[in-house]
């Protein structure tokens, strides 16, 4: 009976080894690994490759940027509207283009719909008059949206859209 004993503690004590490790490994690529790669390989609304990533600071998060520098950044930024579709849904259709970079390929033009910009909401919710899109990249791709409403933007610290227009210009 001893010696049974032994066994279930060693295959004990082995999976709870095993267990620990694999955590380990998890920890270390999701708080060390994944920061450093997670705007190269998986960025809002689709995929890009690692050699068109965005010219973003080492280590950072785009939502981490100042406004100014999410500007620079951008390789587009577009105003777009909230309208409803023949189904009843929500659709994001593009107003204008604040900013183009015409090195950068851009699959929109004013008047498209962007769905990776539409915000799964309840059809009543309030998803006030549009977004703010901004893209990054070669393709573009979707980086960060910011909702606008009575000429606000809100996702940008309550900046006015006049004035958001005037900052975008002054900072290309």
């Amino acid at each position: 009976m001893r010696k049974f004993s032994g066994y279930l503690f060693n295959k004990l004590f082995g999976g709870a080894a095993f267990g620990v490790g694999v955590l380990l490994i998890f920890l270390l690529f999701f708080f060390w690994v994944a920061p450093h790669i997670s705007y190269v390989f998986v960025p809002m609304g689709g995929q890009t490759s690692f050699f068109n990533a965005p010219s973003l600071p080492h280590n950072m998060d785009f939502s981490q940027l100042t406004t100014e520098e999410k500007i620079k950044v951008s390789s587009a930024i577009a105003i777009a509207s909230y309208q409803r579709s023949k189904e009843g849904g929500n659709r994001v259709i593009v107003q204008e283009f604040l900013k183009k970079d015409p090195a950068s390929e851009l699959t929109y033009a004013v008047g498209d719909e962007v769905p990776d910009a539409l915000i799964h909401r309840p059809l009543s919710a309030n998803l006030g008059d549009g977004v703010v899109i901004f893209f990054v990249g070669s393709p573009a791709q979707t980086k960060m949206t910011a909702n606008y409403a009575n000429g606000m933007i809100y996702g940008l610290n309550n900046i006015s859209l006049n004035d958001f227009r005037r900052l975008v210009a002054a900072t290309r």
